[in-house]
């Protein structure tokens, strides 16, 4: 069967965001994203910086930075998180030669818009919310060139979902595709079929914390077949086994192609 990947990470995750996702190592090097492109015929691939690709050493000198200055402020930890930068990531896959790479820049609430102009033909960027929030200006961006966004939203935030759909409603230009299956977030969810610009990927079924929250992916992937697209979440999850978790679910094979292969057509190419 064809495969497109529309959520793949690449590159060395640091030591605070492999320990924080109970890994030991977290890299995708160029070499293997080749292997897993051939080993799973996968024809397209929207590849972006790992979600908090800092040096262990700026990881560990924010930290104790945070834990001595004051080790209860929440805003002092939210500050820190707006530091992550991704350009030096973003650089080195806007390099990568092999027309199969679709690259998105991974943003932050505090990357300027302009930042995106460096990169030619881009279709999108990633932005990963417990980073901030997105700006006013940047949605205005995104929405004016209708380059889409892959976003992360937090299961805690459900009480914020209509105010995420209003970004959905007002930025028609924008296609928003919403990770790891928006998280089973029920308004999200719902709103699939109301909004002609809303998507969510199934990057990270496999995650063991998902299975621990019981997120039944599979009456989603029935009913939302037409809205879906996979995602493998490299190298947090196996692209193999997040492929076997897809069809796990048994669906009709019109639903499996739209989710494997199809619907990424429809905002990437």
């Amino acid at each position: 069967m064809k495969i497109n990947d529309a959520h793949c990470h690449f590159g060395l995750e640091s030591f605070g965001g492999t320990i924080g996702r109970r890994k030991a190592v977290s890299n995708l090097n160029f070499r293997k994203l080749k292997h897993n492109l051939k080993e799973y015929e996968i024809e397209h691939v929207v590849l972006f910086a790992q979600p908090r690709p800092t040096s262990t050493y700026q990881f560990l000198s924010d930290l104790l930075s945070f834990l001595i200055n004051n080790r209860l402020d929440v805003n002092e930890d939210y500050k820190l998180r707006r530091k992550v930068d991704y350009s030096e990531t973003n650089d080195l896959i806007s390099k990568l030669r092999d027309s199969r790479i679709e690259f998105v820049p991974f943003i932050s609430s505090s990357t300027p818009p302009e930042y995106l102009d460096k990169f030619n033909n881009i279709k999108g960027v990633k932005f990963y919310e417990p980073n901030g929030e997105l700006s006013p200006k940047l949605l205005d961006y995104l929405n004016e060139r209708e380059l889409n966004l892959i976003i992360h939203k937090n299961p805690q935030n459900e009480g914020l979902t209509e105010y995420f759909l209003n970004y959905v409603n007002f930025n028609p230009g924008i296609n928003f595709q919403v990770a790891h299956y928006a998280q089973c977030m029920p308004g999200i969810i719902r709103a699939l079929d109301e909004y002609d610009n809303l998507y969510i990927d199934t990057s990270g079924s496999t995650d063991s914390l998902y299975r621990l929250w019981g997120l039944q992916f599979e009456p989603i992937a029935r009913e939302y077949s037409h809205k879906i697209i996979f995602g493998s979440d490299e190298p947090w999850s196996n692209t193999g086994k997040e492929i076997e978790m897809v069809k796990s679910f048994y669906l009709d094979k019109k639903q499996e192609e739209n989710i494997f292969y199809r619907n990424y057509f429809k905002i990437w190419k």
